[in-house]
């Protein structure tokens, strides 16, 4: 005896059907460690945001290796120490290596005062000669 069609389509739905304690076993412990690495992700790119760099940069190293790359964002020092220079056009602090102000537009020389940040406090600190200072062979040269 032949079965209806009704019989057949259950029989071929009941094989499509995946072995659900298989799937079931894996699906919940992989969510779980995508959820982990977003949320490392998350906090990792907003330690490195805080700190001057980028979100994405830190997102994509924390969420890559969650525990290490997260602690990696709190190890880094972050801009806020590095020595700045004060813009001859516009007064803004710069970056000591910044070589034109991004809002003015101006050249910047190499300064003759470096400011460093300690703590709360902004210190002024003078430079001595620096790479755009004349050699002395050419300052001899020049005087006679």
């Amino acid at each position: 005896m032949v079965p209806n069609r009704a019989a057949r389509c259950r029989v071929a739905a009941r094989r499509a059907r995946p072995a659900s304690g298989y799937a079931g076993r894996v699906a919940a412990p992989f969510a779980f460690f995508l959820l982990i690495c977003v949320l490392f992700g998350i906090a990792g790119g907003l330690q490195g945001r805080a700190k001057g760099s980028s979100f994405l940069l830190w997102f994509a190293i924390s969420a890559g290796v969650p525990l290490f790359g997260f602690i990696a964002s709190i190890v880094y020092p972050g801009r806020e120490h590095e020595p700045r220079r004060r813009c001859d056009g516009c007064g803004r602090l710069l970056p000591i290596g910044d070589a034109m102000c991004m809002r003015c537009g101006t050249d910047l020389d190499f300064p003759d005062v470096v400011y460093v940040r300690r703590g709360n406090q902004v210190l002024e600190i003078p430079t001595e000669a620096g790479p755009a200072a004349d050699p002395p062979d050419e300052q001899a040269a020049a005087t006679t």
